[in-house]
């Protein structure tokens, strides 16, 4: 099955997958979603690609976790825990986004945005990540959110990190509240559910439109 290309609606990150879920993201209009854990046959009304997130706290457990991961089936998502490994993930072209989150928001700095801009690498902001979180690690994710974006302007994916039902997020709540907390037109932040997941799935290959 492919996406539709007008009206697309991208769910970059779901962490776990029933059919409730399903339902929920099918009926806020989602076209397709990148899914961590799944129950078999839990969706089958929408596009479901498949996704690996990967943790590491060094070179060595990145690029050995990388090795068994199949390029051609996955969507790899990195959440760095060390200034090396965020290196590498912004290096290696396995790698299709970096997951920004409390932790991870102190290994991503200037020369992290100059690698990222480099080999095209996009930052990817949880929803779920950030309205869980401390509100020390919001402070540090927005400094690295509002520089990624109007320093460097930097494509950025949004997902919102869901494992239930009722953590799903409207394509035009996250529209909103993007454009609020990070001061951005409306039309900007569509592109971040919408224009910049796209282009990275159509970059590994996987048909996107029909």
């Amino acid at each position: 099955m492919a996406i539709r290309k007008k009206g697309l609606y991208i769910d970059f990150w779901i962490r776990s997958l029933d059919s409730a879920l399903c339902n929920t993201l099918v009926e806020m209009g989602y076209s397709a979603i990148v899914v961590e854990k799944t129950e078999p046959d839990a969706c089958r009304d929408i596009v479901v690609f498949e996704k690996k997130v990967i943790e590491a706290f060094s070179r060595k457990e990145l690029l050995s976790k990388l090795k068994g991961v199949s390029r051609g089936k996955y969507i790899v998502s990195v959440k760095p825990r060390s200034v090396e490994s965020a290196r590498v993930a912004a290096r290696d072209s396995r790698v299709d986004s970096i997951i920004l989150d409390g932790d991870s928001a102190r290994f991503i700095d200037k020369h992290q945005f100059n690698l990222m801009k480099q080999f095209h690498k996009p930052l990817e902001f949880s929803l779920n990540n950030w309205f869980r979180t401390s509100l020390n690690s919001r402070v540090s994710m927005y400094r690295v959110l509002y520089l990624y974006i109007h320093r460097y302007g930097l494509p950025l994916i949004t997902s919102s990190g869901a494992s239930v039902w009722n953590e799903a997020v409207h394509p035009k709540s996250a529209i909103n509240f993007l454009s609020q907390l990070i001061n951005v037109p409306p039309e900007v932040s569509i592109q971040y559910i919408s224009v910049y997941p796209r282009d990275i799935l159509v970059r590994k290959g996987f048909e996107v439109v029909r």
